[in-house]
């Protein structure tokens, strides 16, 4: 008898925990369309030569140690480039002040809670810090992510938006 309950026991706690996981990877994670992860006309596949053609030269432009090509234009708007088959593809961005890049919806470093609550629905992550964060992704929880957007917002603006893409 005792052998039986604890079996029971084992089967609900798995059932029950593994619910809670369920929930608790999809509360991190908004799934967007591809298309609304990218930045001003920036978005997978563009490369070093894309970048240059829409916004010039960046400021600075270094190879790392680990083979990826670092860029920044002014204080707020950089790039990681990571090498895929001989060409250089941009593999991160980063906004961290109001300087005319946006997301396809139109949010950018400055925009208010309720813009991105608007654009993007509930946050998914609150921090000790107070500042809230949007995780959004082309894919769904549980499959390698394609493209992924973080969005932190404190004291309720935008402070940082930062793009991610996979190859």
């Amino acid at each position: 008898m005792k052998k039986k309950l604890a079996v029971m026991f084992a089967l609900f706690a798995l059932l029950f925990f593994s619910g809670q996981a369920d929930v608790s990877a999809r509360k991190f994670i908004t799934v967007v369309p591809s298309s609304e992860i990218t930045f001003s006309g920036i978005g997978k596949y563009a490369t070093i030569e894309e970048v240059k053609r829409i916004y010039g030269e960046p400021e600075t432009l270094s190879r790392r140690d680990d083979g990826l090509i670092y860029f920044v234009y002014g204080n707020s708007w950089r790039f990681l480039c990571k090498p895929v088959n001989g060409q250089y593809y941009v593999y991160q961005m980063e906004v961290t002040k109001n300087n005319g890049i946006t997301t396809p919806s139109g949010i950018h470093v400055g925009s208010t809670t309720d813009e991105v609550y608007a654009a993007y629905g509930d946050y998914n992550d609150a921090s000790s810090n107070g500042s809230y964060n949007w995780n959004l992704s082309s894919v769904q929880p549980g499959q390698p992510d394609d493209r992924s957007l973080f969005i932190t917002v404190k004291d309720n603006k935008v402070v940082n938006m930062v793009i991610l893409y996979s190859y």
